[in-house]
């Protein structure tokens, strides 16, 4: 372990990293990663699982890069604003629910169900069904 002190006060260490060695091995295979820096934990004893957090410097290769054994939790106390350059890709195994205030819309493997102010839309394997106070088509040309 790296510790240092708080204002040179003994009485407030501050652990910086770890050191590697023949228990607790570097996280990345050296030369190669050279241009990575990561922060790697390890699952409680006998867990066989880690979380993982990864920062790769080299040029035009540049990238974050988070491993969650588990789960993931963000909580953004204001406005969150995401910017992508070319393309976003959200892959989810069973579910995505986007809400906002008591519209939603929920997505699984066997359908979509669209919720907005009373009003349900759901696509499944059985086809289209609406639930609302008017149903609107129109059709043009």
């Amino acid at each position: 372990v790296v510790v240092a002190f708080l204002e040179g006060n003994p009485d407030r260490p501050v652990i910086l990293g770890s050191v590697p060695n023949s228990e607790t091995t570097a996280p990345l295979g050296l030369p190669a990663q050279k241009t990575q820096t990561t922060f790697r934990t390890a699952s409680s004893p006998g867990g066989g699982g880690f979380n993982l957090f990864t920062l790769e410097d080299k040029a035009g290769a540049e990238e974050i890069a988070f491993h969650s054994q588990k789960d993931l939790s963000m909580v953004v106390q204001n406005n969150m604003f995401e910017t992508v350059g070319k393309s976003m890709v959200n892959v989810a195994g069973e579910m995505v629910v986007l809400q906002v205030g008591k519209s939603s819309l929920q997505m699984t493997t066997d359908h979509i169900i669209l919720t907005s102010n009373g009003s349900t839309v759901v696509l499944d394997k059985d086809g289209i069904s609406q639930d609302g106070q008017k149903i609107w088509l129109n059709c043009s040309g």
